[in-house]
């Protein structure tokens, strides 16, 4: 019966849903009193500041300070989707590098060391046979130009 006095009520931007995960919403603790237990053989193997306190609504012993601090609020929520925000920012800069550094890669020659011809990489053209032995080599410039 005590359960609306201690218990949070989950929150969603988007509504609720039974697949929502602590990435998708809060915990909304406005109204609510932590209440907390242990045992007196915990206190005395762990002593007060020791992992011997268990909140209602939690799962595992907590040290004192951890069991009344309120997890998975709103401002954790949205520190959580400024992180998501700025990783997606940071991969998108690589990727926009990665973008203006390919198209030089790709210019540049390289010799052959069989040959030394000069042979354009990433050309999707016919292979053509090399001046030597009759190997093939892949995008092989025959003009010196």
């Amino acid at each position: 019966m005590s359960r609306t006095c201690w218990q949070p009520r989950w929150q969603n931007p988007h509504g609720w849903s039974p697949r929502d995960t602590e990435e998708e919403g809060w915990w909304d603790f406005a109204g609510t009193v932590p209440v907390i237990a242990t045992h007196l053989d915990q206190l005395r193997t762990h002593g007060p500041h020791g992992p011997v306190w268990w909140r209602f609504g939690h799962s595992d012993w907590q040290p004192i300070t951890d069991a009344l601090t309120n997890n998975g609020t709103q401002e954790e929520y949205h520190a959580r989707g400024e992180q998501r925000r700025q990783e997606r920012e940071a991969a998108r800069a690589v990727e926009g590098q990665r973008r203006r550094e390919e198209p030089a890669r790709w210019e540049a020659t390289w010799e052959c060391p069989s040959c030394q011809a000069d042979v354009e990489p990433g050309t999707a053209g016919p292979r053509r046979l090399a001046p030597h032995a009759g190997r093939s080599v892949p995008g092989l410039r025959t003009d010196p130009s």
